[in-house]
């Protein structure tokens, strides 16, 4: 059923529809009546809802303008030949940066209020549970901040009478892994705030119920319990990933080593350890054994589905006078908004934070820890846990998990290293990058930096594997970065209104060059968070494109490299450091996000490195045919971008710089 929700701010609507006895299309109804000429604003961000969009438009009288909120919106508008702007056409990447990062200023004034006044729910001096929930509140402030922005920006520059929005499905489940979840509408619950001076209607449909899914969970149910077992047991987990990144051998040599280790140092993994998951053997050969995991599954039965402390957060939103600040963002009323989401965010970090400590706690002093290592943070859980290792007084040491160094970013501090003693980074590179980032941002503690490279990088390399088919038969392989939607930072310099438009228009691009070179197989392999495959799928259909291949997890990086005849990236990241292990030629594009002058000339040495979508594409069809760019060299044994954001390729021994360094922070213990 759909839901119509009319957002008016003047009186005399209101006061039209209480005079009348029938309401139903009284919006409508309201316009052909008051109105003769009117220019009305049709938001589309749900794709689905196009014909829905023409059959209205016809009721309304006057001028109406069509804008996307989504690619897939944007190509809908297209294939109905309904001429449309995007909030892409609204500009103004600068001042966003510039609020994105006074928004960094605006979450530490509201943790350092909450962690203040709701101390007395746990009573641990040392645990300060709302700033742990950095990662979420920044999503929360930047994407809440941006789409209010985008939305006055529009509604000042179009000047329209009404506003007409075709949202997407209204989720049932409140239950989010992030501040906001791709599946709702933020410009939904934004125009349904209070401030807006111009009449809004909002038409949204209730989610429908997806039996199939509970099927689907029902006939994986034995293979997740059993390797829910597996991992429960530490030493039959570390084995398998041994067995499964090194093979047989290694396992017999780590079972070994773990019988004959005399003076053991036990040691604690949290969460996924990516590059310590890849030196599990050289851990074992060392005596840092056993290696015990912890991971934020291993609390879940711990931590209630009912935030009991929520309302506790919401009480202090209410009443302290150093929260009024927050009631409004850009003129529009958001405190019933904000802070519910605020205290749903807050209050189960309060609760994860409650559970977590006192279990390491005990799980450090039981096992004799002597060293807890970790990689990536998002959640309380990580934090609280790296406390409970410094109350204990046991170094804690993390590693990054992927590529980085690149550009100014403040929120990998806040995702990898705060608190940590040690930070491990792929290259020296990285460490200026993170000096210079912890310096700017002003942490208190910065963890000492050490370039060991990456044993994950390393891993990559080691199970290179000759592709059988035949050189000219080989595919183009493009892996793309993901589209933003309502999960991103504004904390660099780019603008992620225009993300998404951005990179469909790449992504298209690609999809046209295949279509004009017919006989050359394309992989497109896109984020795994694009589960539909939209709006890619619809153009392939319409354009009837018969070479293209589109994925998401169908097949890992791993595997596409063995077969690519040549590798396509639209952004600067992991990907690009693993292809960097092996020779393949790469194309990169770097007109999405800003790169420092010198990595870019450091890559070119490389790659073929372009910031131009046109010259990117000529080149690329220029090197399917001729296996060559005119007046560009590269040397696909170049190591100066690898050597100072990933691994030493000539040595690939990561794993044994990186104990060698981690026995010597232990040994004086």
């Amino acid at each position: 059923m759909i839901q119509r929700i009319s957002v008016l701010a003047k009186d005399t609507f209101r006061n039209y529809c209480c005079n009348r006895n029938n309401i139903e299309n009284t919006f409508e109804t309201y316009i052909r009546e008051r109105y003769l000429m009117v220019k009305t604003l049709f938001f589309l961000e749900d794709s689905e809802k196009i014909d829905q969009i023409v059959h209205d438009s016809v009721k309304f009288t006057g001028q109406s303008v069509y804008i996307s909120l989504s690619p897939s919106a944007s190509y809908s508008f297209e294939r109905s030949n309904i001429p449309y702007k995007s909030v892409r056409d609204y500009g103004g990447g600068e001042e966003r940066y510039q609020q994105g990062m006074e928004n960094f200023e605006r979450i530490d004034r509201i943790v350092t209020i909450l962690d203040k006044e709701l101390a007395y729910l746990h009573n641990i001096p040392t645990l300060t549970p709302a700033r742990y929930s950095i990662y979420n509140l920044k999503i929360l402030f930047d994407v809440l901040w941006n789409t209010i922005f985008i939305l006055k920006t529009i509604i000042d520059t179009e000047q329209p009478d009404f506003i007409r929005l075709y949202a997407p499905h209204q989720g049932k489940s409140e239950e989010r892994i992030y501040a906001f979840s791709n599946d709702e509408s933020v410009y939904a619950k934004v125009l349904s705030m209070d401030g807006w001076i111009t009449p809004i209607e909002i038409i949204q449909e209730s989610d429908p119920d997806r039996p199939d899914q509970q099927i689907m969970g029902k006939k994986n149910s034995s293979i997740s319990q059993f390797l829910t077992w597996i991992k429960e047991r530490d030493l039959l987990f570390n084995l398998g990933l041994i067995g499964k990144r090194q093979g047989l051998v290694s396992i017999v040599k780590a079972l070994y080593y773990f019988v004959a280790s005399w003076h053991r140092r036990p040691v604690l993994i949290y969460n996924s350890g990516y590059n310590w998951d890849d030196s599990l053997l050289e851990l074992h050969r060392i005596g840092m054994v056993p290696v015990f995991r912890i991971r934020d599954k291993t609390f879940d039965k711990d931590i209630s589905k009912n935030n009991n402390y929520q309302k506790e957060v919401q009480k202090v939103c209410k009443a302290h006078p150093g929260m009024r600040e927050f009631d409004q963002i850009l003129g529009i009323g958001v405190s019933a908004f904000f802070f519910e989401r605020l205290s749903q965010i807050i209050g189960r970090s309060i609760q994860e934070s409650i559970a977590v400590y006192p279990l390491t706690s005990k799980i450090i002093f039981q096992k004799k820890i002597c060293c807890l290592l970790h990689s990536v943070r998002e959640r309380a859980i990580g934090h609280a846990i790296v406390q409970a290792a410094q109350d204990a007084g046991i170094p804690v040491v993390s590693w990054q998990h992927g590529g980085a160094g690149y550009c100014y970013h403040p929120m990998m501090s806040f995702i990898e290293f705060i608190n940590s003693d040690w930070h491990f980074v792929f290259g020296e590179s990285v460490a200026v990058s993170y000096r210079t980032t912890s310096k700017r941002i002003g942490l208190k503690k910065t963890p000492t930096f050490v370039p060991v490279g990456s044993s994950s990088l390393d891993t990559f390399q080691r199970n290179e594997k000759k592709s059988a088919i035949k050189q000219a038969n080989k595919p183009v392989v493009y892996i793309s970065t993901q589209y933003l939607q309502n999960i991103y930072f504004m904390s660099q310099p780019y603008d992620p209104v225009d993300w998404d438009e951005h990179l469909w228009d790449i992504q298209r691009q690609i999809l046209n060059l295949a279509k004009k070179n017919p006989d050359k197989e394309f992989i497109i392999k896109l984020h795994s968070i694009h589960k539909n495959k939209e709006p890619l799928l619809s153009y392939v259909t319409d354009h009837g494109i018969k070479n293209v291949k589109i994925i998401t997890s169908e097949m890992t990086v791993r595997e596409l490299t063995d077969i690519a005849d040549v590798v396509i990236f639209d952004l600067i990241s992991t990907g690009i450091l693993q292809v960097l292990t092996l020779n393949l030629p790469i194309f990169v594009y770097t007109g999405l996000h800003v790169i420092d002058d010198e990595i870019v000339l450091q890559l070119k040495k490389r790659g073929y490195i372009y910031e131009n979508t046109g010259e990117l594409i000529h080149a690329l069809n220029e090197y399917i045919h001729t296996r060559k760019v005119t007046d560009y060299t590269i040397d696909t044994t170049n190591g100066d971008f690898i050597f100072r954001y990933g691994t030493d390729i000539h040595n690939y021994r990561s794993a044994e710089r990186a104990v060698k360094v981690l026995n010597e922070i232990i040994r004086p213990r």
